[in-house]
């Protein structure tokens, strides 16, 4: 089951779907989802969300890290998830569009270039600040799985960080 689908990819991480890139947008999701929410949550805390979540909302324990929320820790840092959804289109839209900016050939890999335009770099396109947004809703919601564990996420195993990109 997939949280995300092609359809999600509007507005901040907004992608042009037509009938020939639809496939491979749904690849990308198919690829990284399930390997993002493992990375996220851990292989048994992970099993146990997908078991339970019943799509568009899941159960009261995982509804805190499905949907967006800002907490405050009792050391004074601010958690701030845009959710899990927009989590996943973030990663999913930068590992898609970081791939479109080559493209395989008979003659090897080649840069794509419009009739009418030229591809931007990634700073220039946003890409690296769209990824380091997905990364602070990831890390958000691992500190927060994190500072939770005893009570509800017993079995989260630790956390595993995403590094964020320079620019």
């Amino acid at each position: 089951m997939s949280l995300i689908i092609a359809d999600d990819f509007t507005g901040k991480y907004e992608v042009h779907i037509s009938q020939f890139t639809a496939d491979k947008l749904q690849e990308y999701i198919d690829r990284y989802e399930t390997s993002i929410l493992n990375k996220l949550l851990g292989v048994e805390l992970y099993n146990l969300f997908i078991t339970d979540i019943v799509l568009p909302v899941p159960s009261p324990i995982y509804e805190k890290i499905f949907l967006p929320f800002i907490e405050q820790t009792d050391r004074g840092d601010i958690l701030e998830s845009k959710g899990m959804k927009d989590l996943l289109t973030g990663m999913i839209y930068f590992y898609y569009v970081r791939d479109q900016y080559t493209q395989m050939s008979t003659l090897g890999a080649v840069k794509n270039k419009g009739e009418n335009s030229e591809s931007t770099t990634f700073v220039m396109s946003g890409l690296n600040a769209r990824w380091n947004e997905a990364v602070e809703t990831y890390n958000s919601i691992q500190h927060y799985v994190e500072l939770n564990k005893e009570v509800d996420y017993p079995t989260f195993k630790g956390l595993r960080e995403f590094p964020a990109l320079s620019m």
